[in-house]
């Protein structure tokens, strides 16, 4: 039995961080803001990763949006320090605020968090500098680990104008993981529209 599941131990040098700082053009609205059956997915997000990880914490364009979100109080949240930047952006700020060796970065528009992925790529890091998953020679650079020695990296990138996240790669040490098609469908593909939306709120409750 994997010895973090079922709640028997956390990842403890780990942070878990949630990136809330899409333009989310295609929604329409804040996807950071986005409900399911009445409640913030954000929340939802929040609840699963707690499950796993002792630490977790937001990282956003602007703090203020979350105020009506009584959940919320109490959370840490960092505005992006590279808001122009893109993922690597978000990730460098999810590294400069977390007080873990790693950090484990996800979307805030992804409606299920599987865990047993989660704790299987960490258990599969290693040694290695971060594990990101691959799908057909895709990969996921925003369900992923990354260890506190890839930030000078990310930000010598960025500060050379090179926003390119698939770039700063070949510079490092990362594991990818592997997933199927189905697999990807489910806990990887992300609520981009309004369709996208309806379409999932339909499928739950239909189960």
């Amino acid at each position: 039995m994997n010895k973090y599941l079922h709640g028997l131990k956390k990842i403890d040098n780990c942070t878990a961080v949630i990136l809330c700082g899409g333009k989310s053009q295609r929604m329409g609205t804040d996807k950071a803001l986005l409900k399911i059956g009445g409640k913030y997915l954000i929340v939802s997000i929040i609840e699963a990763l707690e499950s796993i990880f002792s630490e977790v914490i937001l990282v956003t364009n602007h703090k203020e949006k979350f105020d009506g979100i009584e959940k919320l109080k109490g959370y840490k949240m960092a505005e992006d320090l590279y808001p122009l930047c893109g993922p690597m952006g978000a990730i460098y700020t999810s590294l400069i605020n977390s007080s873990k060796e790693f950090c484990f970065v996800t979307a805030c528009d992804l409606p299920i968090i599987n865990t047993d992925l989660i704790l299987k790529m960490y258990e599969e890091i290693q040694d290695a500098q971060g594990m990101v998953c691959e799908r057909g020679g895709f990969i996921e650079p925003l369900y992923a680990f990354y260890h506190q020695s890839v930030t000078e990296s990310f930000k010598r990138q960025m500060d050379s104008g090179r926003y390119r996240i698939i770039e700063v790669y070949k510079e490092l040490s990362i594991k990818k993981h592997q997933i199927n098609e189905e697999d990807f469908k489910i806990f990887l593909t992300n609520l981009n529209t309004p369709e996208d939306l309806e379409a999932f709120e339909k499928r739950q409750a239909g189960r």
